[in-house]
Formats: structure tokens, sequence, C-alpha cells
């Protein structure tokens, strides 16, 4: 998930995520934003994402995600499945169920 942490879009996904991660504990999860490293690192610890061990956060310092896929917006969840192929970009928030669809076993 592509996040500004203080984007209040952002701040409700991971909310809503972390309310249901008992639902989604075989759905990892990469937290990443291109804000500077202490604003990423207190929203680490204000939503106690250390705590989730299918969840891990990073910064992209090159930018990177926004130039590849022309982010325009937070939070952007990009879904790939177990082979690593791309299954679906959602720009904005999502519901759970639609996460939990498009994580299940189904290799498309």
């Amino acid at each position: 998930m592509y996040f500004d942490p203080n984007c209040k879009f952002s701040q409700q996904q991971t909310e809503t995520i972390i309310r249901n991660i008992k639902l989604l504990k075989n759905v990892h999860f990469y937290f990443f934003t291109n804000k500077s490293f202490i604003t990423m690192n207190e929203f680490k610890e204000y939503y106690k994402l250390g705590n989730y061990k299918n969840i891990t956060v990073g910064r992209d310092y090159t930018n990177y995600f926004s130039k590849e896929f022309s982010a325009y917006s937070y939070p952007w969840l990009v879904i790939y499945n177990k082979q690593q192929k791309l299954k679906k970009v959602i720009i904005g928030g999502t519901d759970i169920e639609t996460i939990k669809n498009l994580t299940s076993a189904n290799p498309s």
C-alpha cells in the first residue's frame, strides 16, 4: 500500500486493515511512502505496525512507485498473486472483502 502518513484516506485504510488483520493473516502487506523517514516512522509507531508479522513498512526514497504507476493520490493498493503477477491496482481505499477476494488462493 502506497500511503501518505498525513492523508486521512491512508489512515482510514490502515485502520480498516488493522481492524481486520485476523481475516488477512495470510496476506503480506508492504506499506511504503515517499515521505520523510521520520514521518513514516511516526505513522508506523502510531498504528503499531511493527506488531504485525504480515506488515512491512518502508520508504520509497527514489519515488519509484509514483513514477512507475503515475501515482497522484493516496492510498494505492497494488495486489499481486503468489506468482508475483499483478492482479489489480486500487486507487483510494477499499473494503476488506475486496482485499480478501483479490488475495485468495486463486492464482489468476
